[in-house]
């Protein structure tokens, strides 16, 4: 099991799953679930119902794993939203977001410094290596 920030109990830990597929969300939440104990996970097959929820004050997590490649609206495009409303603070906590996109267009990760918020970019599937660098950010 692997520990997070000592402020988010491991019971607490909301993790966010942004992507199209339902496939890939099951599986990434078995991951998760497998990794982290206790682990509280919102799962989301659009873009926008996140920004709504974000807005609303019901989404409140502390990692988002994003996909790029979405109908309707990208990953970029959430993205521009979070960053011009401010929503990667949320009660004072900043929410860590990464990337989880089957891309390999390698404009994708150079459009990644773009935004200051993002802390990493994920290569699909998630693994063990890609929750142990997300620990790490929670140390810094």
């Amino acid at each position: 099991m692997l520990g997070f920030r000592a402020n988010v109990e491991m019971g607490s830990l909301h993790i966010c799953l942004i992507d199209d597929d339902e496939i890939q969300n099951f599986i990434n939440e078995k991951i998760i679930n497998r990794f982290i104990q206790h682990a509280r996970i919102s799962k989301y097959l659009n873009a926008q119902s996140a920004i709504d929820d974000l807005i609303s004050g019901t989404l409140k997590p502390d990692i988002i794993l994003l996909d790029i490649n979405m109908p309707m609206m990208t990953g970029w495009d959430f993205m521009d939203i979070v960053e011009k409303e401010g929503l990667q603070s949320i009660d004072g906590q900043n929410v860590r977001i990464y990337i989880l996109s089957s891309s390999k267009d390698p404009s994708d990760i150079e459009k990644m410094k773009d935004y200051k918020s993002l802390l990493g970019f994920f290569h699909k599937p998630l693994n063990l290596a890609n929750l142990q660098s997300m620990q790490e950010a929670f140390k810094q």
